[in-house]
């Protein structure tokens, strides 16, 4: 009789994977593609990843017609960090329509001194925030839950 083959009962145990590519209706893999795509480069009509591109794309580079990231571009768009859109509200942006908290021809946003520097910093930390709620946290859920972008498997042992 084999070593591992004692007679007693086999145990299954879960092992951990990464999806490395998934294409569907909802794909959640590394790179997935689909109709509601999430992962960390997801393309698709509602498409959350790091980097996102979609008419619904939310993450943190992000290009879509309703995008939401810290750098961004699209219709309509907000971004934290920068935003280049049609119409939208960013830390900084090259685009005229688009509302700037910094202003976009002074580094660091030219001069943040006084109440305006302060209500500046204030709305930027406001952007932050919201972007987290809106954006980070289903984020993170769907890259990081486990059955999301690491899917267990069965395992005979």
């Amino acid at each position: 009789m084999a070593p591992h083959c004692s007679g007693a009962p086999a145990e299954w145990k879960n092992v951990t994977v990464i999806t490395w590519f998934d294409v569907g209706e909802d794909a959640r893999g590394v790179v997935a593609i689909g109709a509601q795509a999430t992962g960390v480069i997801a393309i698709g009509q509602v498409a959350t990843g790091f980097v996102a591109i979609g008419q619904l794309a939310r993450g943190v580079i992000v290009v879509g017609q309703l995008a939401a990231g810290v750098v961004t571009i699209g219709q309509l768009s907000f971004g934290v960090g920068w935003n280049a859109g049609m119409l939208g509200v960013g830390g900084t942006s090259p685009g005229w329509l688009v509302l700037p908290v910094l202003d976009r021809h002074a580094p660091l946003g030219g001069q943040l001194s006084g109440v305006r520097g302060l209500l500046r910093i204030l709305a930027l930390l406001g952007l932050g925030v919201v972007w987290w709620l809106l954006v980070g946290v289903p984020l993170v859920e769907g890259l990081l839950v486990e059955g999301a972008v690491l899917r267990p498997i069965p395992e005979l042992r």
